[in-house]
């Protein structure tokens, strides 16, 4: 059945995100099966100084965050479409085996997915409204919200908000919520617009707070990207970066969009005394992949489409 094979297209997904949280303190791992090699070398996070690394921790999650986010909602929704073929509501357990999945009726407060190699993922469901007479991809095209916690436990606990505003090719989510590996905790408040089309514009309003290496930092800010087939696009008018980094209370840098023709990239970084930090690098032209370093412990890139930051086009 496609919504099983779908079911485990995502869990392997979501399964590649938890994994790369764990990993981060070896300095390895590569989400989705990709290790992302075609990332800038400048930005590689094997030449980051650990202080760099510290700070890009809370840069809008991580793209191992961003793959965790958005797949835990297409998880959710392929477990919404499987139990809606069983008539049966949002709770109880779905179990993972190597060809397929089982239902059974408990617990009665939530939904709980037993992934294969020992991850389980709860999600206390508040609200999923959206078109399910055809599939996953056209329910999630369209007009729909959803309203979840998602908990993995000594790993994540996420509340997520996401709705598609109707007739429109804009959606809309937010995260709020802690993230914790034996490197860092973070603290996550974020709200990200998308919106589709011939350009795509990602937008995160971020407020993030976490805490590695014994200092506390803080992001407060909005980045603005443009996209078109895979690469920046409309720089000078649609790419904006702004905000502050602190470092125990103490602003260390601000936040700023450089071009470095030398390397061909488009950079989003931090303005600091002692120089300028990539948070995340983009290939502004054809040759290799756009997939870009945006990890503080390893390189995790994404290739889902509907993932709001896409690893680019085909090479």
């Amino acid at each position: 059945m496609k919504t099983t094979r779908l079911l485990n297209q995502y869990s392997h997904i979501f399964l590649s995100g938890i994994l790369a949280l764990n990993l981060s303190a070896c300095g390895g791992g590569g989400g989705n099966g990709s290790p992302g090699a075609g990332a800038p070398s400048n930005t590689s996070s094997a030449q980051l100084s650990q202080a760099e690394k510290n700070l890009k921790v809370g840069m809008t999650g991580g793209a191992f965050l961003d793959n965790t986010v958005v797949s835990s909602i297409n998880l959710l929704t392929e477990a919404a479409f499987f139990l809606n073929r069983l008539g049966v509501d949002g709770v109880g357990t779905i179990q993972q085996t190597s060809t397929s999945f089982s239902y059974s009726a408990t617990p009665n407060d939530r939904l709980r997915i037993l992934l294969n190699g020992g991850v389980q993922v709860d999600y206390i469901i508040s609200l999923i409204r959206g078109d399910f007479g055809f599939d996953t991809n056209f329910f999630l095209l369209n007009e729909h919200q959803m309203e979840y916690q998602v908990v993995v436990a000594d790993v994540m606990d996420l509340s997520v908000v996401m709705s598609r505003v109707p007739n429109t090719s804009i959606s809309k989510t937010t995260v709020s919520g802690s993230v914790k590996t034996s490197d860092f905790d973070l603290q996550v408040n974020e709200t990200i617009d998308f919106v589709s089309g011939q350009t795509i514009f990602v937008t995160n309003e971020s407020d993030n707070n976490w805490t590695v290496d014994g200092s506390q930092y803080s992001f407060d800010g909005s980045i603005r990207r443009a996209f078109k087939c895979g690469r920046p696009s409309n720089i000078e008018t649609d790419w904006t970066a702004n905000g502050n980094l602190s470092e125990d209370g103490i602003q260390i840098g601000q936040l700023a969009i450089d071009i470095d023709n030398s390397n061909n990239l488009l950079n989003v970084i931090a303005n600091q005394q002692s120089g300028s930090i990539a948070l995340e690098s983009y290939r502004l032209s054809s040759g290799g992949s756009s997939t870009f370093d945006r990890t503080p412990f390893g390189t995790v890139g994404g290739d889902d489409q509907f993932i709001y930051f896409s690893s680019g086009d085909s090479q």
